[in-house]
């Protein structure tokens, strides 16, 4: 597992309140600056800090998957079926199906 995984280790030192600075060239590579939300995990005894990232960075990291139309139009087939089924009335039994790269319009 970490033969292709390059480790970048850094020594810092934690204060008597439990806090450490993650190192500069880190933050920069990793893209984090102040206010960045961070999770910690822990593996046997590795603590493990994973940037969270913003809903801002993830614009467009789904836009190889399906167009704006083709979405917009998934969600308004659920939207009637799921109105259909609120409404009582039988749709024609099909689940909605979300476009996926091989029935994507472009």
């Amino acid at each position: 597992m970490f033969g292709t995984m390059a480790v970048a280790a850094k020594r810092v030192k934690v204060t008597r309140h439990g806090q450490t600075t993650i190192p500069k060239d880190l933050r920069r590579k990793l893209g984090i600056e102040e206010g960045s939300v961070l999770l910690v995990e822990v593996s046997g005894r590795t603590i493990v800090l994973r940037p969270i990232p913003r809903l801002e960075d993830l614009a467009g990291s789904l836009s190889g998957y399906a167009t704006a139309e083709a979405v917009k139009a998934d969600l308004d087939r659920a939207r009637e079926d799921e109105d259909r089924r609120k409404s009582g009335s039988s749709s024609s039994g099909s689940s909605p199906r979300m476009s996926g790269p091989s029935n994507a319009h472009t």
